[in-house]
């Protein structure tokens, strides 16, 4: 048979525009094509083969939050996840969005192995809410510990940590802000 080189032209030239078109990729850290929501769109910062962890004994079963602002929109996720590829621990991964476009500024390897809580939640009452995250740092179980993350300019700052061997976050003194209520034996 014989090529008509005319026809044949325009084919590969189709052919070298698909094969170049991959590199054009941008990397992991930002998404710029909005995917129907922003739970979809988040979970392509997950490093492939993760696992999204779901807190054990908390009330709110989520390993997902997203923080929305004064204006409605969601500005903020913080997730919960293990790579088992990597380690076994548990990483706090956190986002921002800026100008509809999705940015992790970090990805914080917590230490736990399991989780107990993931809450965000503004504890002291300043308007700006506060990623409290408890787990297990053995396993036997029961060496639990609680760290409270602040969100601040230029990202997350542990605020605090504890031990302890029973958890509760609810507003006990009926003044609209949510109290940490920490039992421990020793």
């Amino acid at each position: 048979m014989k090529y008509n080189m005319k026809k044949l032209i325009p084919l590969l030239l189709t052919g070298a525009i698909l094969l170049t078109g991959c590199g054009k990729a941008e990397n992991q850290n930002t998404t710029k094509n909005q995917p129907q929501d922003d739970a979809a769109s988040i979970g392509g910062f997950l490093p492939s083969g993760s696992e999204l962890l779901v807190p054990q004994k908390a009330g709110k079963k989520q390993s997902i939050y997203l923080n929305a602002q004064a204006g409605g929109e969601n500005k903020e996720a913080f997730l919960l996840y293990r790579n088992p590829s990597d380690n076994r621990q548990a990483h706090l991964l956190y986002l921002t969005k800026e100008k509809d476009t999705w940015q992790k500024k970090e990805d914080i390897e917590t230490g736990f192995l399991g989780f107990d809580t993931f809450e965000l939640i503004d504890l002291d009452g300043d308007g700006v809410k506060e990623a409290i995250v408890g787990g297990t740092v053995s396993e036997s179980g029961h060496d639990n510990q609680l760290t409270i993350y602040k969100l601040e300019k230029d990202g997350l700052k542990k605020a605090g940590e504890l031990s302890y061997d029973a958890l509760s976050i609810e507003d006990y003194t009926d003044d609209k802000i949510p109290d940490l209520m920490a039992i421990t034996k020793k």
